[in-house]
Parts: structure tokens; sequence; C-alpha cells
């Protein structure tokens, strides 16, 4: 019996979907266990990860603070993050987390937000210590 000689756009697509489909799976499998009723705005299509210790389970695809969108845009981008699954966002300056904070209002419990002060951070040598 002859073999078709493999090329590179076949072995690609191939394997492509080979991971596909075994991502598919893991997903499917790990969505299983998670505590779905416990998960802020769970979405079947999404992969949920347990957040370090904790018993929260956020989204593997989350929302980062930095953008140049008006307080419109954002809550658009945020009510479409929701929909989506995506629990997450990451906000590091006063505008970005009042801007997201205004964006959830009345939707709090369906989004984890983390927070930091861009000017006080620890990687910054000054506020290493424990008093700080």
């Amino acid at each position: 019996m002859t073999q078709k000689r493999t090329n590179r756009r076949r072995f690609l697509a191939r394997t492509a979907l080979g991971l596909l489909a075994l991502s598919t799976k893991r997903r499917t499998q790990a969505a299983g266990r998670k505590p779905k009723g416990r998960i802020p705005s769970y979405n079947s299509e999404m992969e949920y990860r347990r957040l370090g210790r904790t018993n929260a389970y956020v989204s593997a695809v989350c929302l980062g603070g930095h953008s140049r969108s008006n307080q419109k845009e954002r809550t658009e981008i945020i009510s479409r993050c929701i929909d989506l699954g995506i629990n997450y966002v990451d906000s590091c300056s006063r505008h970005e987390v009042i801007r997201d904070a205004r964006a959830l209002k009345g939707r709090r419990d369906k989004m984890y937000m983390a927070l930091s002060h861009c000017g006080h951070e620890v990687r910054q040598k000054e506020w290493r210590r424990a008093k700080k």
C-alpha cells in the first residue's frame, strides 16, 4: 500500500486539527469538574482555572486595563467579555480602575478585578518594605 507523501501544508493542517480536538476534549473534561454555579459569567465554551489556593475560578482569557477606550466603549467591551465568559479584569492606574468599576456598575458580581497602584508597587525598591 502506498502512502501519500505528506507535504508541509497537510502536516500543519492535520496537526492543528489534532490539537484543536485535544484542546476541546480537555476543556470539556475540565469544565465538568469545576463548580459551575460559583463561577462568575460562566460560559461552557470558556476554560477556567483555579486562582492560586483560593476557590475562585478565573477565565483562561482575561481583560487587561490598558486601552484608549472611553467610558461608553469600555462598558461595551466589559459587556462582551461577560457574554463570552471572561470574568477577570486587571487594571492598574487610577483612571483605569475608575473606568472599569463604572463599566461594571450593577454587574460587579460578574467579574473579578485585580487592582494595583502603579506608582507604589513592590517592583520599585522603595516600596518593598513591610511598613509600606
